[in-house]
């Protein structure tokens, strides 16, 4: 009798179990709206956001017009605003008639006036205090307004969100730019420095039918935005983001331009191969000095110089130009970063806390003091590999 019971509960529980299983947090994909890039803009003293989004239902193929785009594009552009960003995210679902679904938001893009007033401490609140909201996300700074970046129509792409982060991983080509992602910007800014780079971007014209948003535009690399506890403090140019990127061990590849010796033209280029850099933190009772060594592989890629080049001596007196001329490159935005910008974009402050360790109690502002006294030892050796099938010069 007892077996009948048990059995007769264990049976309840069972069709009690399929009666009720299903997922209560179910979103249905004709109910989203996949967002892929969002950026963010001032607008009457209210957080203003820009998002691009795809219809998952779709494949690709959407039905929404967007603002920049035509009719049948894949994607739609829709702006809201709010006194938070979280209001401004939501106030998105007043226009667009689906949920808006973060987990796939590749990029965000922060408009430059934004990232001076406000900074980014409340941005990155957003993005972190929700687990749907990925940390891995690109993070860029943009020249005026942020959401006109995603209205500009791509060229080899399908959505303007994916050609920005195609143009950011190939900064790492040219040297020229940075890869910051969310996580990364959070780690340097709460460091002994509070200092982090990020890529800055801007759109140029070069002409089309002016009736039509964002045709006629493209999304150029123009540098990157200096950040000082999470507020934007100074731009830098590209050849001033390459010279920080040589301290900050961040070159692999690229190429550099230098004039050989005895011209004045810069008509000689070096394929970056490989580079090997060594750093060491010193503390003296007189200050702190930081030795770099940096040697640079590579072959060259284009002469316009008079010497002939197989002879050795005439290598060697390129490898010497070339060195030169990034050992220029390098104490042109040393001076700045001490001078002007007065901040450690290069993150020594991380290197020497690590080297010594009670520095990691160090307050970020006396670091920034104690940076301004640091003095650069550098040296630079290049090696040219290959100089190609050509011997004397044309």
């Amino acid at each position: 009798m007892r077996m009948r019971k048990l059995s007769a509960m264990v049976l309840l529980f069972v069709l009690a179990l399929i009666t009720v299983s299903g997922c209560w947090s179910r979103r249905e994909l004709n109910h989203l709206t996949i967002i892929l890039g969002a950026a963010l803009d001032l607008k009457n003293d209210h957080h203003y956001i820009t998002v691009m989004g795809t219809d998952p239902t779709q494949g690709g193929g959407g039905k929404e017009r967007s603002q920049g785009s035509g009719q049948g594009s894949p994607f739609v552009v829709t702006s809201a605003e709010g006194k938070t960003i979280f209001e401004a995210a939501r106030n998105l679902s007043l226009i667009m008639p689906r949920r808006n679904y973060w987990a796939h938001c590749e990029v965000v893009l922060v408009s430059e006036g934004y990232a001076r007033e406000k900074g980014l401490r409340e941005l990155l609140d957003f993005f972190t205090r929700d687990h749907e909201r990925r940390r891995e996300t690109y993070l860029i700074v943009t020249r005026g307004q942020a959401g006109e970046m995603l209205k500009v129509m791509p060229t080899l792409s399908q959505y303007p969100a994916r050609e920005i982060i195609e143009q950011i991983r190939l900064t790492r080509i040219s040297a020229k730019g940075l890869v910051t992602i969310l996580n990364d910007f959070i780690a340097q800014s709460e460091g002994v420095t509070r200092t982090s780079l990020v890529n800055y971007m801007d759109i140029r014209n070069y002409g089309g039918n002016p009736e039509i948003p964002g045709q006629g535009e493209e999304k150029v690399q123009a540098g990157a935005g200096v950040f000082y506890n999470y507020k934007l403090i100074g731009l830098l140019n590209t050849r001033e983001t390459r010279g920080a990127n040589w301290l900050r061990d961040n070159i692999k590849t690229g190429v550099i331009s230098f004039a050989p010796e005895g011209e004045r033209e810069k008509n000689t280029v070096l394929q970056i191969d490989r580079v090997k850099t060594k750093m060491k933190p010193l503390l003296k009772e007189e200050g702190g000095q930081v030795k770099y060594t940096i040697e640079v592989t590579g072959s060259l890629v284009e002469y316009g110089g008079k010497a002939d080049i197989t002879k050795k001596e005439t290598v060697k007196m390129l490898e010497k130009a070339c060195s030169e001329e990034i050992e220029k490159e390098i104490r042109e935005i040393w001076k700045k970063a001490q001078r002007e910008l007065k901040t450690d974009i290069f993150l020594l402050g991380d290197k020497f806390a690590h080297a010594y360790p009670f520095l990691l109690k160090t307050d970020p502002s006396e670091w920034q003091e104690f940076f301004m006294a640091l003095e650069l030892e550098l040296e630079v050796k290049t090696k040219i590999n290959s100089a190609g099938v050509r011997g004397k010069p044309v």
